[in-house]
C-alpha cells in the first residue's frame, strides 16, 4: 500500500483528490487539517450514516451495503492530523512514511 501526505485536503481541490485518491484501494491518505471538523472533511460521515440507518429504499440494500463497506475502507484508510503546516512538527508528524506528497495548499 501507497501512503499519501496530502496538504490542502479541504480546499476546493484538495477535497476531490483526497476522495478521488482513496478511490483505490492501494492508497492510504494522511491530511494536515486545521480544523478536523471541516465540512469537507465530513463527507464519509454523512455518507456512513446514510447507509448504516437505512435512509435508501430497501431495493437497492445490496449498492449500498457495497458503498458501506467501500466508505468504511476509505474512513480506515485516512489519517487526519490536526495542525498547520507552520507548525515543523506537524509537518513532519504527516510526511513520516509517505511515499507521495502532495501539497494543493494555497
Amino acid at each position: 500500500m501507497k501512503t499519501i501526505a496530502l496538504f490542502g485536503a479541504t480546499g476546493r481541490t484538495g477535497r476531490h483528490f483526497l476522495r478521488y485518491a482513496l478511490d483505490d484501494d492501494d492508497i492510504s491518505a494522511r491530511a494536515l487539517v486545521r480544523n478536523p471538523r471541516h465540512e469537507t472533511l465530513a463527507w464519509h460521515n454523512d455518507a456512513l450514516s446514510k447507509s448504516v440507518n437505512g435512509d435508501s429504499d430497501s431495493s437497492s440494500n445490496t449498492s449500498s451495503d457495497s458503498a458501506s463497506k467501500r466508505i468504511r475502507d476509505q474512513i480506515r484508510r485516512l489519517t487526519i492530523i490536526e495542525g498547520s503546516m507552520e507548525d515543523p512538527d506537524k509537518v513532519e508528524e504527516t510526511v513520516r512514511g509517505s511515499n507521495y506528497v502532495v501539497i494543493m495548499a494555497a
